[in-house]
């Protein structure tokens, strides 16, 4: 039902921007918990999906910020080759110096077959079995009970 102005002054209600005081009190109290558990969910951080033609020409600080660190590394002069593993796939990530100084500048995927595959599809497929980041881990740990 809704109510004529008059109608809502004789009843006593005040008016914020032609909506009853009563229902912005309510509308305040629920966008707080919703800003709560918005919070809480922030908190979780998700790696965004990368695409592989994103990670040519990165440098090795952000392609250790875009992937993490890798399983291992080797030099095969005059690369550089970091290796990704996953359950499903293995992906290489070749290094060369460049003019700002080591960059990617290949990407080479297998699947467990050892046949190549598409680097995007590894890509996903390492990032479907990637490690939750370290502060929601922190967080499983914490509330986990104790055996």
């Amino acid at each position: 039902m809704l109510l004529s102005a008059a109608a809502m002054r004789s009843r006593g209600c005040r008016r914020w921007g032609g909506v009853p005081a009563v229902l912005l009190a309510a509308a305040t109290l629920l966008s707080a918990c919703v800003t709560n558990g918005q919070q809480q969910a922030a908190t979780v951080q998700e790696r965004p999906t990368v695409l592989a033609e994103q990670l040519i020409g990165l440098d090795p600080l952000d392609l250790a910020g875009a992937l993490g660190e890798p399983a291992t590394t080797r030099k095969d002069h005059p690369a550089e080759v970091w290796q990704y593993r996953g359950q499903a796939c293995v992906l290489d990530v070749f290094l060369y110096d460049g003019s700002r100084g080591q960059e990617v500048v290949h990407l080479e995927a297998r699947n467990g077959l050892a046949r190549p595959i598409a680097p995007q599809t590894c890509l996903g497929a390492l990032e479907d079995t990637s490690d939750p980041p370290r502060e929601a881990s922190a967080q499983a740990n914490e509330a986990a009970p104790l055996l």
